[in-house]
């Protein structure tokens, strides 16, 4: 027998970290402090003023590439590039997610569905916070040197909403780069993905995230930094979720109600202190909408309804899984809306009005309707209903929605056995 070393007997060494857990780190260190920041509101109007002026004059200096593509801009070009634009907009992912969760791999259609909604958020929220102009609004008009910069889509009015929001980020970019960084993400680890197939894969995300940003661009809507800004919001929220998800995930699935619960309080807080904007827009809308959509798949989680859902489906299978869920989720949404609608105002009208304007959304109320804002500074709409009667039966309705995809039309497959 060999004699044992004199020397004390040490652990074996560390294994090396996972590749680029460093950029991972840097990236979830990032996305919190920038979270952190959106509920800081003492903090949000220096930061616009620091942040505003760089940003309006990198949008000025992209002006001349903007105009250069649409200088050869086509109506094929045109129909084009409004057709990539749609497949980052809101009635693709109402459709495309739910198809995956019922068709293809429940898990990550649910994943899909809450990054979608975190993503909003921070996207929406920086857009409000910075208040950077689109790049038709500063763009040049009658008897300026630069050319005018238009607003190009071969569908009318099918950006009159977007167009209503700030700039700086992309979203559409923002949301390109997230959503098939982690689908690529998702499908490698689990094997979804042919190994040989991952180079070709990384390679046409990066082609369809220029495409994205090539068709805002053209269309007007967005200068070269605002694509830049999209592109690394999405990398950084991709890159962060990639290495949460998994726990995140877990916790909903065997939290129950307690954990659905949280998430929708923790959802509630952030949408509270989500940045003001300088004039009104609809982008808190829309993170109200996705958010409370993100809270429905997170009770559907949490309540077991995904576990049936073992197989994927294809054909006539897949074709009626999607017809009937969602017939389902309309229904849903349209029960959500009307009892939201009835119950929400009954503990609001409850709370002292001193109270209730502590927790008022971030919305500004039209000018013609000042005087009742006035009188009891609450911001209100056309017809006189209160922003924070609105708002949360908005994400109720949505909540109803998300719950459906994820919960109810599992279930009925199990039942009428699709």
């Amino acid at each position: 027998m060999a004699p044992l070393p004199w020397w004390p007997l040490r652990p074996p060494p560390p294994p090396p970290p996972p590749p680029h857990s460093h950029f991972t780190a840097a990236s979830t260190l990032s996305l919190a402090l920038l979270v952190a920041l959106f509920c800081f509101p003492p903090a949000h109007a220096r930061v616009r003023a620091a942040a505003r002026p760089a940003v309006v004059s990198a949008v000025r200096s992209g002006l001349p590439a903007v105009a250069a593509l649409q200088a050869r801009s086509t109506p094929a070009l045109t129909t084009l590039f409004t057709a990539v634009s749609a497949t980052v907009s809101v009635p693709f992912y109402a459709t495309a997610l739910p198809a995956v969760v019922w068709c293809a791999d429940a898990q990550l259609g649910a994943r899909l569905a809450l990054l979608l909604a975190l993503a909003l958020y921070v996207g929406n929220a920086a857009k409000d916070l910075v208040c950077a102009p689109r790049p038709f609004d500063v763009g040049g008009g009658a008897g300026s040197r630069r050319r005018p910069i238009k607003l190009l889509t071969s569908v009318a009015g099918s950006e009159d909403e977007s167009a209503a929001e700030h700039g700086f980020p992309s979203s559409h970019v923002a949301n390109t780069v997230v959503m098939t960084l982690y689908a690529l993400h998702y499908a490698t680890r689990t094997g979804l993905l042919p190994g040989g197939w991952v180079g070709g894969a990384r390679c046409a995300v990066a082609v369809w995230a220029v495409a994205v940003g090539a068709a805002r661009c053209y269309m007007g809507m967005h200068a070269p930094v605002d694509i830049a800004g999209g592109a690394l919001l999405g990398l950084l929220l991709a890159s962060a979720w990639s290495a949460v998800d998994d726990a995140y995930f877990g916790w909903l699935a065997g939290g129950g109600a307690r954990a659905a619960g949280l998430h929708t309080l923790a959802t509630a807080v952030l949408l509270r202190l989500h940045p003001l904007p300088v004039a009104h827009t609809s982008s808190f809308e829309a993170s109200t909408a996705f958010a409370g959509a993100g809270a429905g798949v997170a009770a559907g989680v949490a309540s077991g309804g995904l576990a049936l859902l073992s197989a994927p489906a294809s054909g006539a299978l897949a074709a009626a899984r999607v017809a009937a869920g969602l017939a389902v989720v309309a229904a849903a949404k349209a029960a959500s809306k009307r009892v939201a609608a009835l119950i929400v105002p009954l503990p609001y009208r409850a709370v002292p009005l001193a109270v209730r304007r502590l927790w008022q959304p971030p919305l500004h109320s039209a000018p013609a309707h000042a005087r009742r804002a006035a009188r009891t500074r609450i911001p209100v709409d056309a017809a006189g209903t209160p922003w924070d009667e609105i708002m949360t039966t908005r994400f109720f309705a949505y909540a109803g929605l998300g719950w459906a995809v994820a919960d109810a039309a599992p279930r009925l497959f199990r039942w009428a056995g699709l």
